[in-house]
């Protein structure tokens, strides 16, 4: 099984809660169109968040390595898998 970490620099403590937000959602949420959450860890001004392995990685990745946006059919797709 493979996993990916999202590692947030410099955090300092009063930001937490914003993130948190994040985790939050992500934990409780269980279906297969949405990104699985491990687990997260906060230790020295970083904050480690698990999370499922995506083999093509996230949506604004892939815009910024096509260096353009999504068409209306890709949209579309990721909506639909969304709602779905």
């Amino acid at each position: 099984q493979y996993a990916a970490v999202k590692i947030i620099e410099d955090c300092p403590e009063d930001e937490l809660a914003d993130h948190t937000l994040e985790i939050n959602i992500l934990s409780d949420c269980h279906h297969p169109n949405i990104i699985g959450f491990y687990d997260a860890y906060y230790f020295e001004k970083r904050l480690y968040i698990f999370l499922e392995y995506c083999t093509y990685g996230a949506v604004d990745h892939i815009m910024t390595t096509l260096e353009h946006g999504l068409d209306e059919k890709q949209i579309r797709f990721i909506g639909y898998e969304v709602l779905e």
